[in-house]
């Protein structure tokens, strides 16, 4: 009876284990690594952006410190200009059908083999309806005003996962104006249409500089983020095994 049973624990076990791998490879894909990183980037207020000696909209995205204009209002939004930093607290951040590259560097794809470099192709600039989508995206968001109305926003990822996290609310990073690209206004007709989005503008909370600085930590993040959560899977199992096996001694 035993040695029936016993190949069937191995298949289930082996096949639990296979799963565990998975979902822990899955979640550090999809980790945003800004979540992260900015644990560790100072916040950009009032003063340190006039301190700056060269402003061309580069610090969009990164964390809002003190002295930053709150937005308030569609009608303020569509008075910025594009130099404008602005930050608010939302209680509304919905996800939609468009990602972004998160810069041009990226748009060619190049695997090596054997030393030899191969295999170049072009990465579509932006993508819809995509099931794996690629780290090296970034995704499109309504974001709620204080007064209501909503805008669209290339917002970081990782304050998607912050407004989750925190219960439904989160203050969002430094964002400016922008105006949409031909195909930005295309892809989010609909949306546009449907919510009373700005036609002609969104806002830019992703930080393109940043990221280009950082691309070794944005792959390194998401393997430390594997190797995290499956070390903390083999201490659980580790722990109920352990807890087990006295149950087990008790009882005989």
């Amino acid at each position: 009876m035993n040695k029936e049973k016993k190949p069937l624990s191995k298949v289930l076990g082996t096949a639990l284990t296979f799963v565990v791998v998975l979902f822990c490879i899955w979640i550090a894909y999809k980790f945003p690594p800004n979540l992260a990183l900015h644990l560790f980037q100072g916040k950009m207020g009032a003063a340190e952006l006039a301190a700056e000696p060269y402003n061309y909209g580069q610090f969009a995205g990164r964390p809002a410190g003190e002295g930053v204009t709150e937005l308030e209002s569609m009608e303020q939004f569509r008075d910025l200009t594009s130099l404008d930093y602005i930050t608010f607290e939302t209680d509304s951040i919905i996800p939609l059908d468009l990602y972004r590259l998160k810069s041009g560097t990226d748009k060619v794809s190049t695997n090596t083999r054997r030393g030899y470099r191969s295999n170049r192709r072009q990465r579509s600039t932006y993508i819809q309806n995509s099931i794996l989508v690629e780290n090296v995206y970034n995704r499109y968001y309504m974001v709620k005003l204080p007064d209501g109305n909503y805008v669209a926003a290339y917002l970081d990822d990782a304050y998607y996962i912050k407004y989750l996290l925190g219960g439904g609310k989160v203050q969002l990073p430094l964002g400016r104006p922008e105006h949409m690209t031909r195909e930005e206004a295309e892809y989010l007709a609909s949306d546009i249409a449907e919510h009373g989005l700005d036609e002609e503008m969104l806002l830019v909370m992703f930080a393109e500089e940043d990221y280009e600085e950082q691309k070794l930590l944005h792959t390194v993040v998401p393997v430390v983020v594997f190797f995290v959560l499956l070390g903390l899977v083999i201490a659980v199992d580790v722990a109920v095994t352990s807890v087990l096996k006295k149950k087990r001694g008790q009882g005989v």
